[in-house]
């Protein structure tokens, strides 16, 4: 089974045995709203604003949602290993990680360009 569109949402979801992975589209009215709120609160920078797709590995990690969002489309990559499981999703992610990691992801090491030890 693939990517299921989400009622009332513009996203899609892909469930896995005990986690999903999440897809939402470019989205330019957030973008504004982004950008809008980073003005009132004096903070952020433009990157955090970017309109770009994201894909994005969620689970439950200590009693808490974690997000791990890519930017970009990896729907069909996703799909492609969701059945062998959490740890190949999570191994796909962090092959991306570096080059296309998302400021918006719970963890700062799973941001763009932080190198994990």
């Amino acid at each position: 089974m693939g990517f299921i569109s989400q009622p009332g949402w513009r996203s899609e979801l892909l469930e896995g045995d005990g986690f999903s992975v999440s897809y939402l589209p470019t989205q330019s009215e957030s973008t504004i709203i982004c950008g809008l709120l980073l003005q009132s609160i004096g903070g952020g920078g433009p990157e955090l604003c970017e309109e770009t797709d994201e894909t994005a590995l969620i689970h439950i990690e200590e009693g808490k949602k974690i997000y791990r969002i890519l930017k970009g489309d990896f729907r069909k990559d996703y799909e492609a290993i969701v059945d062998q499981g959490f740890q190949a999703c999570f191994d796909f992610f962090n092959s991306k990680r570096k080059e296309h990691g998302s400021p918006w992801s719970t963890h700062a090491e799973d941001r763009a360009g932080v190198v994990v030890h």
